[in-house]
C-alpha cells in the first residue's frame, strides 16, 4: 500500500474495513489506550468492537456473560464482585455516551487458546481488522534488547492474532516512553520501528490532537476509570492523558507513582502504528511460545529465550 502525507496512514490501511476490533494487548486498562482510535472510527461510521485481556477475577462475571470458555461479552449490566475490572468500568462510562458499550474480555491465555477466542470473534462479527493496541512501546520490542518490559500479554497476543485470517491486521502503541520504568531503553524502539520502516511495516506516528473530541472524551474515561477504581488506577493512561492535556514533567496523579520521577511528554500522546505481521515476523521468541494454552508457558518460555541470548547494547537518547 501507497501512503500519502494527506491521509494518517493509520486510517488510510483501515479505510477498506467496515467491521473492526481494537483489543487491548497488553490486559489491565490496554484497551483504553484504543478508545481515542474506536472514537474516531465510529464517527467515521465503522463498526468497532472493543475487547481486552483482563486482569480481572473474571471468574466471578455471571455465567450469562461467557459466551465461550474463554470469551466474556462485559456489559455495563455485567455482574462482577471484584473491585478491580477496568471492562465493566469502560462498559458503564461507554453507556453513559450512548457508545456501543460492549467489552469483549479474555483471560490471560496461551498463543493457542486466546487464537481460538479472537477465531470466535471473528466468525461472530465477519472482522476485516484486528488492531492490537499497547498502553507504551514494549509490543514493538523483538527480544534482544536490553530489557524487553512486560511482553507476555503482548506477545501472546501478537501471536494468536498473526496466524488468523483477517485482511488487516495492525499493532499500535500509545505512551513512547512509559516503559522506561520497566527496563524499556526506547532508542531500541526507535531502532526497530526503522527497521520496520525499511521493510514496509511502519505506518507511522499520528499525534492525538489535545482539543478534539477523541481527546476530551478519553480524558473523560481515565478520569472516570481513576475515580472507579482508586486503589489502583492506570498509571499509563493516567500519563496519557495528562501529556494529551498539553502537561509535563513530574506529573503526579496517583500514589502509586510516589518516590518515582515521571516524565510526561508530548511523545505519550502519539500513536505509532505498524503492520501486525511483519511485527510479528521480527519476534524473535514468537516461534517458542507457538504451542502454548496457558499463560505460565509463555512466561517459561520467554525467560529461557532470553537467558539464551546476548542482548543488544543499549544506548542513551543523544539529544
Amino acid at each position: 500500500m501507497t501512503f500519502s502525507l494527506a491521509t494518517p496512514p493509520l486510517f488510510a490501511a483501515l479505510a477498506p474495513a467496515r467491521r473492526v476490533l481494537i483489543a487491548g494487548a497488553g490486559g489491565g486498562f490496554d484497551v483504553y489506550a484504543g478508545l481515542p482510535l474506536a472514537l474516531a472510527l465510529w464517527e467515521l461510521g465503522v463498526e468497532v468492537h472493543l475487547a481486552n485481556t483482563s486482569f480481572s477475577e473474571l471468574e466471578l462475571v455471571g455465567r450469562e456473560s461467557w459466551l465461550t470458555e474463554h470469551v466474556v461479552a462485559v456489559t455495563p449490566e455485567s455482574s462482577n464482585p471484584d473491585w478491580y475490572f477496568p471492562e465493566g468500568t469502560l462498559a458503564r462510562w461507554l453507556a453513559e455516551k450512548d457508545l456501543p458499550s460492549r467489552v469483549y474480555a479474555f483471560p490471560p491465555l496461551g498463543v493457542q487458546t486466546l487464537r481460538a477466542a479472537y477465531r470466535f470473534l471473528i466468525e461472530r462479527h465477519d472482522l476485516d481488522a484486528i488492531v492490537l493496541v499497547d498502553g507504551g512501546t514494549d509490543i514493538l520490542l523483538r527480544g534482544d534488547e536490553n530489557g524487553i518490559g512486560t511482553p507476555v500479554e503482548d506477545l501472546t497476543s501478537v501471536g494468536a492474532v498473526t496466524a488468523l485470517d483477517v485482511p488487516i491486521k495492525l499493532v499500535t502503541s500509545l505512551g513512547f516512553g512509559i516503559d522506561a520504568a520497566d527496563g524499556v531503553n526506547h532508542v531500541q524502539v526507535l531502532e526497530n520501528l526503522a527497521a520496520l520502516d525499511r521493510e514496509g511495516g511502519y505506518l507511522g506516528a499520528l499525534s492525538i490532537p489535545g482539543d478534539s473530541r477523541e481527546a476530551v472524551l478519553y480524558r473523560d474515561a481515565v478520569a472516570h476509570a481513576q475515580a472507579a477504581t482508586p486503589d489502583r488506577p492506570s498509571i499509563v493512561n493516567g500519563q496519557i492523558a495528562a501529556a494529551i492535556s498539553g502537561a509535563f514533567g513530574n506529573v503526579q496523579f496517583t500514589r502509586r507513582t510516589s518516590g518515582s520521577t515521571l516524565f510526561v511528554n508530548p511523545l505519550m500522546a502519539i500513536y505509532f502504528t505498524v503492520d501486525l505481521d511483519k511485527l510479528a515476523a521480527r519476534c524473535l521468541y514468537l516461534d517458542r511460545i507457538e504451542n502454548t494454552v496457558g499463560r505460565r508457558q509463555v512466561i517459561s518460555r520467554i525467560e529461557a529465550f532470553r537467558n539464551e541470548i546476548t542482548t543488544r547494547i543499549p544506548r542513551a537518547f543523544p539529544h
